[in-house]
Protein backbone atom coordinates (compact mmCIF):
# COMPACT_ATOMS: atom_id res chain seq x y z
CA UNK A 1 0.00 0.00 0.00
CA UNK A 2 1.98 2.84 -1.03
CA UNK A 3 2.43 6.03 0.96
CA UNK A 4 0.83 4.15 4.30
CA UNK A 5 3.44 2.47 6.93
CA UNK A 6 3.69 1.13 10.05
CA UNK A 7 5.19 3.34 12.73
CA UNK A 8 6.93 2.78 15.60
CA UNK A 9 7.11 5.12 18.76
CA UNK A 10 9.32 5.76 21.67
CA UNK A 11 8.89 5.57 25.22
CA UNK A 12 10.04 7.90 27.36
CA UNK A 13 10.99 7.36 31.41
CA UNK A 14 10.58 9.91 33.46
CA UNK A 15 9.94 9.58 37.10
CA UNK A 16 5.87 10.70 37.07
CA UNK A 17 5.21 7.80 34.99
CA UNK A 18 3.40 4.58 36.00
CA UNK A 19 3.68 0.87 34.89
CA UNK A 20 1.86 -1.47 32.89
CA UNK A 21 -0.40 1.15 31.00
CA UNK A 22 1.96 1.78 28.09
CA UNK A 23 3.84 -1.16 27.63
CA UNK A 24 0.12 -3.15 27.73
CA UNK A 25 -1.64 -0.53 25.12
CA UNK A 26 1.41 -0.67 22.72
CA UNK A 27 2.20 -4.54 23.47
CA UNK A 28 5.62 -3.46 24.77
CA UNK A 29 7.78 -5.66 27.41
CA UNK A 30 7.51 -4.72 30.98
CA UNK A 31 10.02 -2.03 32.28
CA UNK A 32 12.52 -1.52 34.85
CA UNK A 33 11.82 2.28 35.28
CA UNK A 34 8.58 4.53 35.40
CA UNK A 35 7.03 5.12 31.75
CA UNK A 36 5.65 8.37 31.49
CA UNK A 37 4.96 8.55 27.54
CA UNK A 38 5.08 7.03 24.49
CA UNK A 39 5.88 9.75 21.48
CA UNK A 40 4.42 9.61 17.50
CA UNK A 41 6.41 11.97 15.36
CA UNK A 42 9.61 13.27 14.17
CA UNK A 43 10.80 15.28 16.67
CA UNK A 44 14.86 14.67 16.74
CA UNK A 45 14.41 14.28 20.51
CA UNK A 46 12.33 10.98 20.11
CA UNK A 47 11.69 10.02 16.70
CA UNK A 48 9.33 7.26 15.59
CA UNK A 49 10.33 4.52 12.95
CA UNK A 50 8.42 4.12 9.71
CA UNK A 51 8.57 0.50 8.72
CA UNK A 52 9.38 0.56 4.86
CA UNK A 53 9.14 -2.93 2.84
CA UNK A 54 12.00 -4.09 1.92
CA UNK A 55 14.00 -1.97 4.51
CA UNK A 56 15.25 -1.61 7.90
CA UNK A 57 12.92 -0.12 10.19
CA UNK A 58 13.95 4.27 9.40
CA UNK A 59 14.09 7.20 11.73
CA UNK A 60 10.89 9.22 10.51
CA UNK A 61 12.75 12.69 10.65
CA UNK A 62 15.38 11.23 7.89
CA UNK A 63 12.67 10.14 6.11
CA UNK A 64 10.41 12.64 6.09
CA UNK A 65 13.87 15.02 5.19
CA UNK A 66 14.75 13.03 2.37
CA UNK A 67 11.32 13.98 0.97
CA UNK A 68 11.83 17.14 1.64
CA UNK A 69 9.09 17.17 3.83
CA UNK A 70 8.03 17.74 7.71
CA UNK A 71 5.45 16.94 10.03
CA UNK A 72 3.49 20.08 11.99
CA UNK A 73 2.50 18.31 14.88
CA UNK A 74 3.45 14.98 17.68
CA UNK A 75 1.31 12.77 19.52
CA UNK A 76 2.10 10.98 22.82
CA UNK A 77 0.03 8.72 25.36
CA UNK A 78 0.96 9.85 28.72
CA UNK A 79 1.01 7.73 32.12
CA UNK A 80 0.58 10.19 35.07
CA UNK A 81 1.18 8.44 38.01
CA UNK A 82 2.20 11.00 40.23
CA UNK A 83 2.08 15.41 39.90
CA UNK A 84 4.45 16.71 36.98
CA UNK A 85 5.74 19.63 36.60
CA UNK A 86 3.54 23.52 36.65
CA UNK A 87 4.71 24.73 32.98
CA UNK A 88 4.46 26.82 30.09
CA UNK A 89 5.13 26.47 26.64
CA UNK A 90 6.29 29.22 24.50
CA UNK A 91 4.30 31.04 21.32
CA UNK A 92 6.47 31.11 18.24
CA UNK A 93 8.21 34.27 18.47
CA UNK A 94 9.44 32.99 21.88
CA UNK A 95 10.26 30.17 21.20
CA UNK A 96 12.52 31.75 18.25
CA UNK A 97 14.18 33.82 20.64
CA UNK A 98 14.51 31.72 23.79
CA UNK A 99 16.52 29.27 21.37
CA UNK A 100 18.94 31.65 19.74
CA UNK A 101 19.44 33.22 23.35
CA UNK A 102 19.96 29.47 24.89
CA UNK A 103 22.42 28.97 21.71
CA UNK A 104 24.37 32.04 22.29
CA UNK A 105 24.36 31.05 25.74
CA UNK A 106 26.58 28.13 24.60
CA UNK A 107 24.01 25.98 26.67
CA UNK A 108 23.42 22.46 24.37
CA UNK A 109 20.37 20.87 23.34
CA UNK A 110 20.26 17.74 25.56
CA UNK A 111 21.40 19.87 28.54
CA UNK A 112 18.40 20.02 31.78
CA UNK A 113 19.13 23.17 31.57
CA UNK A 114 17.57 23.67 28.30
CA UNK A 115 14.10 25.54 27.66
CA UNK A 116 14.24 25.70 24.14
CA UNK A 117 15.03 22.55 22.37
CA UNK A 118 13.73 23.90 19.33
CA UNK A 119 12.22 26.97 17.61
CA UNK A 120 8.46 25.68 17.53
CA UNK A 121 5.35 26.91 19.94
CA UNK A 122 3.94 24.14 21.89
CA UNK A 123 0.07 24.26 21.82
CA UNK A 124 -1.67 21.08 23.16
CA UNK A 125 -4.76 19.29 23.20
CA UNK A 126 -5.11 16.75 25.90
CA UNK A 127 -7.62 13.97 25.24
CA UNK A 128 -8.51 11.74 28.63
CA UNK A 129 -8.23 8.36 28.16
CA UNK A 130 -9.98 7.39 31.68
CA UNK A 131 -10.34 10.43 34.71
CA UNK A 132 -7.68 12.88 34.56
CA UNK A 133 -7.29 15.97 36.57
CA UNK A 134 -4.95 18.90 36.32
CA UNK A 135 -4.18 22.33 36.82
CA UNK A 136 -5.20 24.67 34.50
CA UNK A 137 -4.35 28.34 34.25
CA UNK A 138 -5.68 30.56 37.21
CA UNK A 139 -9.06 30.82 39.25
CA UNK A 140 -11.07 33.98 38.74
CA UNK A 141 -10.26 37.17 40.78
CA UNK A 142 -13.29 36.49 43.21
CA UNK A 143 -12.68 32.68 43.43
CA UNK A 144 -9.03 33.29 44.12
CA UNK A 145 -9.58 35.97 46.63
CA UNK A 146 -11.34 33.17 48.68
CA UNK A 147 -8.67 30.56 47.96
CA UNK A 148 -6.57 32.75 49.88
CA UNK A 149 -9.13 33.74 52.64
CA UNK A 150 -8.91 29.99 53.27
CA UNK A 151 -5.94 30.16 55.12
CA UNK A 152 -4.86 32.55 58.03
CA UNK A 153 -1.14 31.58 56.85
CA UNK A 154 -1.33 33.14 53.33
CA UNK A 155 -2.13 36.73 54.88
CA UNK A 156 0.93 38.12 53.23
CA UNK A 157 -0.10 36.44 49.80
CA UNK A 158 -3.53 38.31 50.40
CA UNK A 159 -2.09 41.28 50.50
CA UNK A 160 0.21 41.04 47.73
CA UNK A 161 -3.00 39.90 45.52
CA UNK A 162 -4.93 43.07 46.96
CA UNK A 163 -2.12 45.51 46.23
CA UNK A 164 -0.83 44.57 42.93
CA UNK A 165 -3.29 41.54 41.41
CA UNK A 166 -2.49 38.35 40.26
CA UNK A 167 1.01 40.63 38.56
CA UNK A 168 2.60 40.47 41.86
CA UNK A 169 1.15 37.40 43.30
CA UNK A 170 2.60 35.18 41.25
CA UNK A 171 5.89 36.44 41.36
CA UNK A 172 5.82 36.58 44.91
CA UNK A 173 4.80 32.67 44.79
CA UNK A 174 7.60 31.40 42.26
CA UNK A 175 10.32 33.77 43.38
CA UNK A 176 10.33 32.84 46.78
CA UNK A 177 12.38 31.52 49.48
CA UNK A 178 11.74 27.69 50.84
CA UNK A 179 11.48 29.60 54.48
CA UNK A 180 9.01 31.76 53.25
CA UNK A 181 7.19 29.00 51.74
CA UNK A 182 7.56 26.92 54.99
CA UNK A 183 5.78 29.93 56.90
CA UNK A 184 2.90 29.37 54.33
CA UNK A 185 2.35 25.59 54.03
CA UNK A 186 2.94 24.18 57.35
CA UNK A 187 0.25 25.57 58.59
CA UNK A 188 -1.90 24.42 56.12
CA UNK A 189 -0.42 20.85 56.34
CA UNK A 190 -1.26 20.76 60.08
CA UNK A 191 -4.67 21.63 59.50
CA UNK A 192 -5.46 19.48 56.88
CA UNK A 193 -8.27 16.74 57.20
CA UNK A 194 -7.84 13.60 55.67
CA UNK A 195 -9.97 14.23 51.75
CA UNK A 196 -11.10 11.77 49.43
CA UNK A 197 -12.73 13.50 47.10
CA UNK A 198 -10.32 14.20 44.12
CA UNK A 199 -12.52 17.22 43.01
CA UNK A 200 -11.37 19.44 46.15
CA UNK A 201 -7.76 20.92 45.89
CA UNK A 202 -7.04 19.63 49.43
CA UNK A 203 -7.12 16.27 48.00
CA UNK A 204 -3.90 16.80 45.93
CA UNK A 205 -2.38 19.25 48.56
CA UNK A 206 -2.25 15.97 50.84
CA UNK A 207 -1.06 13.91 48.00
CA UNK A 208 1.86 15.90 47.73
CA UNK A 209 2.44 15.88 51.06
CA UNK A 210 2.43 12.30 51.44
CA UNK A 211 4.93 11.86 48.30
CA UNK A 212 7.41 14.44 49.61
CA UNK A 213 10.83 12.87 50.80
CA UNK A 214 12.56 16.26 51.29
CA UNK A 215 12.23 19.78 52.27
CA UNK A 216 12.70 21.27 49.02
CA UNK A 217 9.83 18.76 47.82
CA UNK A 218 7.52 18.98 50.76
CA UNK A 219 7.68 23.57 50.59
CA UNK A 220 7.03 23.56 46.84
CA UNK A 221 6.96 26.41 45.02
CA UNK A 222 3.97 23.99 43.26
CA UNK A 223 1.79 23.69 46.10
CA UNK A 224 1.39 27.32 46.56
CA UNK A 225 0.10 27.04 42.98
CA UNK A 226 -2.44 24.55 43.54
CA UNK A 227 -4.37 27.04 45.67
CA UNK A 228 -4.47 29.52 42.74
CA UNK A 229 -5.04 27.46 39.52
CA UNK A 230 -8.28 25.77 38.17
CA UNK A 231 -8.27 22.36 39.65
CA UNK A 232 -9.98 20.07 36.37
CA UNK A 233 -11.48 16.91 35.93
CA UNK A 234 -11.68 15.25 32.78
CA UNK A 235 -13.67 12.28 32.05
CA UNK A 236 -12.88 9.59 29.66
CA UNK A 237 -13.38 11.53 25.87
CA UNK A 238 -13.43 14.69 27.26
CA UNK A 239 -10.50 16.91 26.06
CA UNK A 240 -8.83 20.38 26.91
CA UNK A 241 -7.31 22.77 24.86
CA UNK A 242 -3.79 24.24 26.49
CA UNK A 243 -2.67 27.46 24.54
CA UNK A 244 0.42 28.98 24.02
CA UNK A 245 1.27 30.84 27.89
CA UNK A 246 -1.12 28.91 29.70
CA UNK A 247 -0.06 27.50 32.91
CA UNK A 248 -1.07 23.90 33.54
CA UNK A 249 0.14 20.60 35.07
CA UNK A 250 -1.18 17.23 35.07
CA UNK A 251 -2.01 15.30 38.24
CA UNK A 252 -3.43 12.07 37.68
CA UNK A 253 -4.11 10.14 34.66
CA UNK A 254 -3.95 8.85 30.94
CA UNK A 255 -4.10 11.01 28.03
CA UNK A 256 -3.55 11.24 24.71
CA UNK A 257 -1.26 14.58 23.40
CA UNK A 258 -1.62 16.44 20.24
CA UNK A 259 0.36 18.87 20.01
CA UNK A 260 2.30 21.40 17.81
CA UNK A 261 5.85 19.42 16.73
CA UNK A 262 7.90 20.76 19.86
CA UNK A 263 9.70 19.87 23.42
CA UNK A 264 9.80 23.65 24.29
CA UNK A 265 8.84 23.69 28.20
CA UNK A 266 9.14 26.03 30.99
CA UNK A 267 9.02 24.63 34.81
CA UNK A 268 8.21 26.39 37.73
CA UNK A 269 7.04 23.52 40.52
CA UNK A 270 6.46 20.27 41.33
CA UNK A 271 9.42 19.14 39.79
CA UNK A 272 13.24 18.18 40.26
CA UNK A 273 13.57 19.25 36.70
CA UNK A 274 15.39 22.62 35.95
CA UNK A 275 13.10 25.74 37.30
CA UNK A 276 13.32 28.98 35.31
CA UNK A 277 11.82 31.74 37.73
CA UNK A 278 12.47 34.36 35.27
CA UNK A 279 11.18 32.64 32.08
CA UNK A 280 8.38 31.48 33.52
CA UNK A 281 7.53 34.91 34.34
CA UNK A 282 8.24 36.31 31.03
CA UNK A 283 6.06 33.95 29.38
CA UNK A 284 3.32 33.01 31.89
CA UNK A 285 -0.10 34.34 30.58
CA UNK A 286 -1.92 35.93 33.82
CA UNK A 287 -5.35 35.80 32.64
CA UNK A 288 -7.73 34.62 35.16
CA UNK A 289 -10.78 32.50 33.64
CA UNK A 290 -12.90 29.02 34.36
CA UNK A 291 -11.46 26.74 30.99
CA UNK A 292 -13.62 25.31 28.36
CA UNK A 293 -13.88 21.89 28.19
CA UNK A 294 -14.13 19.98 24.78
CA UNK A 295 -17.07 17.75 25.05
CA UNK A 296 -18.58 14.95 22.72
CA UNK A 297 -21.05 12.22 22.69
CA UNK A 298 -20.04 9.37 24.61
CA UNK A 299 -22.07 7.25 21.73
CA UNK A 300 -20.70 9.13 18.62
CA UNK A 301 -19.38 6.96 16.05
CA UNK A 302 -16.78 10.60 14.64
CA UNK A 303 -15.39 13.11 17.33
CA UNK A 304 -13.60 16.07 16.02
CA UNK A 305 -11.42 18.02 18.61
CA UNK A 306 -11.65 21.28 17.37
CA UNK A 307 -8.65 23.54 18.13
CA UNK A 308 -8.42 27.15 17.13
CA UNK A 309 -4.32 26.76 15.62
CA UNK A 310 -3.64 25.14 12.54
CA UNK A 311 -0.60 22.71 13.41
CA UNK A 312 -3.15 20.11 13.78
CA UNK A 313 -6.47 18.49 13.97
CA UNK A 314 -7.70 15.06 15.96
CA UNK A 315 -10.43 12.76 15.34
CA UNK A 316 -11.32 9.92 16.94
CA UNK A 317 -13.25 6.99 14.95
CA UNK A 318 -15.61 4.66 16.94
CA UNK A 319 -16.95 1.34 14.66
CA UNK A 320 -19.05 -1.11 15.76
CA UNK A 321 -18.40 -4.50 15.06
CA UNK A 322 -18.26 -5.47 11.42
CA UNK A 323 -18.83 -2.02 10.48
CA UNK A 324 -16.92 -0.10 7.54
CA UNK A 325 -16.15 3.70 7.36
CA UNK A 326 -15.24 5.32 4.32
CA UNK A 327 -13.55 8.41 4.03
CA UNK A 328 -10.64 11.16 2.32
CA UNK A 329 -7.91 10.93 5.35
CA UNK A 330 -5.66 13.95 4.74
CA UNK A 331 -2.14 13.19 3.82
CA UNK A 332 0.70 13.49 6.78
CA UNK A 333 -1.79 11.48 9.19
CA UNK A 334 -1.10 9.35 12.04
CA UNK A 335 -4.06 6.67 12.74
CA UNK A 336 -3.76 5.17 16.62
CA UNK A 337 -5.51 2.09 17.35
CA UNK A 338 -6.56 2.53 20.85
CA UNK A 339 -8.80 -0.80 21.30
CA UNK A 340 -9.80 -3.62 18.81
CA UNK A 341 -8.85 -5.14 15.76
CA UNK A 342 -9.76 -4.23 12.04
CA UNK A 343 -7.99 -3.11 8.86
CA UNK A 344 -7.33 -0.18 6.25
CA UNK A 345 -7.73 -0.71 2.80
CA UNK A 346 -7.72 0.77 -0.44
CA UNK A 347 -8.15 -1.34 -3.88
CA UNK A 348 -6.64 -4.82 -3.51
CA UNK A 349 -4.34 -3.59 -0.35
CA UNK A 350 -5.29 -4.96 3.10
CA UNK A 351 -2.81 -3.54 6.50
CA UNK A 352 -4.17 -4.80 9.51
CA UNK A 353 -4.99 -2.77 12.87
CA UNK A 354 -5.11 -4.35 16.35
CA UNK A 355 -4.48 -2.27 19.59
CA UNK A 356 -1.26 -0.39 19.92
CA UNK A 357 -0.86 -0.60 16.46
CA UNK A 358 0.04 3.38 14.82
CA UNK A 359 0.12 4.05 10.69
CA UNK A 360 1.62 6.88 9.00
CA UNK A 361 -0.37 7.96 5.63
CA UNK A 362 1.70 10.25 3.61
CA UNK A 363 -0.37 11.33 1.15
CA UNK A 364 -4.19 12.08 0.58
CA UNK A 365 -6.34 9.64 0.13
CA UNK A 366 -9.74 7.80 0.93
CA UNK A 367 -9.12 4.82 2.84
CA UNK A 368 -11.32 2.21 4.19
CA UNK A 369 -11.32 1.52 7.53
CA UNK A 370 -13.19 -2.07 8.68
CA UNK A 371 -13.71 -3.00 12.42
CA UNK A 372 -13.49 -6.67 12.70
CA UNK A 373 -16.64 -8.74 13.07
CA UNK A 374 -17.38 -9.29 16.64
CA UNK A 375 -14.85 -7.00 17.25
CA UNK A 376 -15.46 -2.60 17.82
CA UNK A 377 -12.59 -0.25 16.38
CA UNK A 378 -12.10 2.56 18.51
CA UNK A 379 -9.37 4.64 16.42
CA UNK A 380 -7.68 8.36 17.01
CA UNK A 381 -6.60 10.10 13.74
CA UNK A 382 -3.64 13.08 13.87
CA UNK A 383 -3.46 15.55 10.55
CA UNK A 384 -2.28 18.90 9.96
CA UNK A 385 -5.23 21.03 11.11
Amino acid sequence: MNDVYRLLGQLRHYAWGGQGFITDLFGLPEQDQPVAEYWLGAHSAAPSSLLIPEQDAVPMNHWLNQQHSSLPYLLKVLDVARPLSIQVHPNRQQAEQGYALEDRMGIPLNSPRRNYKDQNPKPELALALGDFYLLYGFLPDQALGQALDRHASLGPLRACYQEGGLSRLFPSIIDSTQSQREQWLEPIYQSLDEVADRHHVDYWIGHWQQLSRTASERYDTGVLCMLIMNLVHLRSGEAIFQDSNVPHAYLHGRCVEAMANSDNVVRCGLTSKHVDVAAMQSLVSLEQKRPAIIRTEPSSSHADYVVPVSDFRLQRWRLDAGQTKLSPIQGQSILLTLQGTGAVRRDNAIMDLEQGSAIYLHQSQSLCVDAALGNSLDVLILSPG
